[in-house]
């Protein structure tokens, strides 16, 4: 038995009342397995905090869905914005991550990953720039990393690159940012 809060699934309230409480079993193509990863992600620290959680969430939706004959998809817009938004959180460090890397691991089109950005006046590649700069700033101000660590753990592995970023955005190298800002 898998416990789930009901506001985590995407289902009106008729279909989450029709699927719950029932025996699901290998009738539900896919569902063995996943109700073993959701029993395990479930029990573990977290809930359905992050990316997997959430990623599991809608997989259980869908089969839910597939039991109450809901329609199948991504058919909440700021759903999908939102996990989008966590998995580029969860992968700022990665120096590859735009918008192919992310529509392919998150099983949309690059145009429907533009498309929700544009609805809301951004684009993916500012979006991202901007979090890895928020980050920046944080670990130059509350961390003793290093400013070439810094980069590192903002997805800029070329100093030279992270600085010229940095400046761009903030108008100071990152050393100059941290002399100024420095907790103290």
């Amino acid at each position: 038995m898998v416990q789930i809060d009901r506001h985590a699934l995407d289902l009106p309230r008729g279909a989450i009342e029709a699927a719950t409480a029932r025996r699901m079993d290998s009738s539900v193509a896919g569902f063995p397995p996943l109700l073993a990863l959701s029993e395990a992600v479930f029990a573990g620290p977290g809930g359905l905090d992050g990316t997997v959680g959430a990623t599991i969430a809608h997989l259980m939706t869908m089969a839910m869905r597939s039991v109450t004959d809901q329609p199948f998809g991504w058919d909440r817009d700021d759903l999908l914005l939102d996990v989008l938004r966590r998995y580029m959180m969860d992968h700022l460090a990665r120096p590859e991550l735009d918008v192919r890397v992310m529509a392919r691991e998150n099983f949309v089109s690059e145009r429907k990953v533009h498309a929700l950005f544009a609805a809301e006046g951004d684009t993916p590649c500012r979006w991202i720039r901007r979090q890895r700069m928020t980050r920046a700033c944080r670990l130059l101000t509350d961390s003793d990393l290093a400013v070439t660590a810094v980069g590192v753990h903002c997805g800029y592995p070329n100093p030279s690159v992270f600085s010229r970023t940095f400046r761009q955005s903030h108008g100071l190298t990152p050393s100059e940012y941290r002399a100024q800002n420095r907790s103290t």
